[in-house]
């Protein structure tokens, strides 16, 4: 529950703003403060869950006062102008930075964190990590002559993730909505702040290196959670006879039990969708699932987020096809001048005219 909440106020700061796909807007609204953002239950709540969780969901319990910094974080900057050379956009950046780091401390302990468990019904134990995450491939599943293949729309590149129960799978999806969007605020500020950036000359609080990590870590987790959605999800061109051969099923308590947790999963393929950086054939197929959402549920949200991704999705074709005829009209050669006619050019040229 906490991390529904905290995703549904991010969810709304965002979605508020007049750039609702960026992490830190150029036109912060002023009508939020990080104390006015949540219900004063949640940091409740999270003592609580810090105090008292069990040992195989203690990595969710540690991962959710992270996520609580972000959110707090991402309300200040919705909520007050940032300007290059300000101390408090040096702060800003610095906070992000701290953030980035301990996601990545969470994934990698998370990764190797193991829970004793008495699988004999004796005194022995064995050790196990309940939070591994498994990517497997329909392509492994041979079918049968007469079956009929699984539509690419409910299943991004062929594959999908088998995690041990549901708690696991979207505590997951949080951590990588919550880690894109840190990334990208660093992305943002990179572009956005040069002067800020270089206030400790020679070394950028931003460097070079950071900043190709961060499009790295967006890539890999923005398609992560493409390939998790068959576990939340039950995309409606499946069919029983696709259900029926436990492909989808090995998620304990998965995408069978309805609509529980779809909002907050339309709102993580949004952020996959509208990431900086990632790759065409993402957006489009996160803008697929979000069309196809909106038509199979009829919530409001999935259209509302289905245009915004729409919208990135149709601003990019743009520029490559003006790219296209630009190329055709300027030699080789004579088109990059200023570095803009690069791919990562281009990507921080999309950050500025969101």
């Amino acid at each position: 529950m906490c991390f529904t909440i905290l995703a549904q106020v991010q969810r709304s700061l965002q979605h508020s703003s007049p750039q609702p796909t960026l992490a830190i807007p150029f036109t912060p609204k002023g009508i939020l403060s990080d104390g006015k953002a949540f219900p004063k239950s949640i940091f409740e709540w999270i003592d609580l869950a810090s105090r008292f969780v069990s040992s195989e969901d203690k990595p969710a319990a540690q991962l959710l006062p992270i996520v609580l910094r972000l959110v707090k974080l991402s309300a200040r900057v919705h909520s007050q102008p940032l300007m290059d050379g300000d101390p408090q956009t040096a702060n800003v950046i610095h906070e992000v930075l701290q953030l980035d780091d301990a996601l990545a401390a969470w994934e990698d302990q998370v990764r190797t964190h193991n829970t004793n468990t008495n699988t004999n019904g004796n005194d022995s134990t064995t050790n196990t990590n309940i939070w591994t995450v498994t990517e497997d491939l329909l392509s492994n599943y041979a079918p049968s002559p007469t079956a009929d293949p699984v539509p690419p729309q409910a299943v991004f590149d062929g594959a999908y993730h088998v995690y041990s129960d549901m708690f696991v799978a979207r505590t997951w999806n949080h951590y990588r909505w919550a880690r894109i969007l840190t990334c990208q605020m660093l992305l943002e500020a990179a572009f956005r702040f040069p002067m800020t950036n270089t206030t400790s000359f020679p070394n950028a609080l931003i460097s070079p290196a950071r900043i190709q990590s961060s499009l790295t870590v967006i890539s890999r987790l923005a398609r992560d959670i493409l390939v998790s959605t068959p576990s939340h999800y039950r995309h409606p061109s499946l069919r029983p006879k696709h259900w029926a051969c436990s492909i989808f099923d090995r998620t304990h308590g998965g995408a069978v039990i309805g609509f529980a947790g779809v909002p907050t999963l339309l709102f993580e393929i949004k952020v996959a969708g509208c990431a900086p950086g990632v790759e065409a054939k993402c957006r489009e197929w996160a803008l697929g699932l979000l069309e196809t959402a909106w038509k199979d549920t009829g919530m409001g949200q999935a259209r509302l987020l289905m245009e915004i991704v729409e919208g990135i999705v149709e601003g990019e074709r743009r520029r490559s096809d003006m790219k296209n005829r630009m190329e055709g009209i300027i030699p080789n050669g004579q088109g990059n001048g200023n570095g803009m006619g690069t791919q990562r050019g281009m990507g921080f040229a999309m950050l500025a005219v969101r």
